[in-house]
């Protein structure tokens, strides 16, 4: 998807806040960003990246990343940064089994189901990779 002057439409979340920024811009009493529009900022950078958020809500990426780290250490707070990485399952080979589910969910909640019965066999990071690869 594209605006009239040629770059990706910003998606909903990050489109909102950008018109918060820029309505604090054009009315601003103080110099200093608000707590309320940085927190605004770290959450739409958590869903659609550090640079991107950045670049959309005209901040420096570096300011945005230390916020997102500080956020992500305060004590008594729940991060809002949800760090992904590689999980490695070892499964012992089942005897007589007849298939396994499968369940994924990316960091944006689309979630992925899978049935194998018969015992197939399946590249589940490859299919990760895909999965979460395949999200808009």
């Amino acid at each position: 998807m594209s605006t009239e002057d040629g770059q990706a439409a910003l998606p909903r979340a990050l489109a909102r806040a950008s018109a918060e920024f820029e309505g604090w811009r054009e009315s601003r009493e103080q110099r200093r960003i608000p707590d309320w529009l940085w927190s605004q900022a770290v959450r739409v950078a958590a869903a659609h990246g550090v640079s991107r958020t950045a670049r959309a809500l005209r901040l420096n990426a570096q300011a945005l990343r230390e916020r997102m780290e500080g956020a992500a250490s305060a004590p008594g707070t729940a991060a809002p940064v949800a760090r992904t990485g590689f999980v490695e399952l070892r499964m012992p080979p089942m005897a007589g089994a007849s298939g396994y589910v499968l369940e994924l969910e990316s960091a944006r909640g689309a979630r992925l189901r899978l049935e194998v019965r018969g015992g197939g066999s399946l590249d589940v990071v490859a299919l990760a990779r895909s999965f979460v690869g395949g999200e808009p």
